[in-house]
């Protein structure tokens, strides 16, 4: 069983690296405004912590549920 998750994405603190996108493309997307938006579970836990993890505003917070 998949381990649920709530990630939410500052967009007042995201700067639009894309390091979360580069990290775990199948869970985040770039927005036409240049924000990170979670689009889904899509990726494994690991990839969406590391994204989270290293991006440099610390916009992103991944909670299990």
């Amino acid at each position: 069983m998949k381990t649920k998750l709530k990630v939410t994405v500052s967009h007042e603190r995201c700067m639009g690296s894309t390091t979360c996108v580069f990290l775990a493309s199948d869970s985040f997307i770039l927005t036409n405004e240049n924000k990170a938006e979670f689009i889904g579970q899509n990726n494994s836990l690991d990839a969406i912590k590391e994204a989270a993890e290293n991006c440099p505003v610390n916009a992103i917070r991944v909670e299990i549920e």
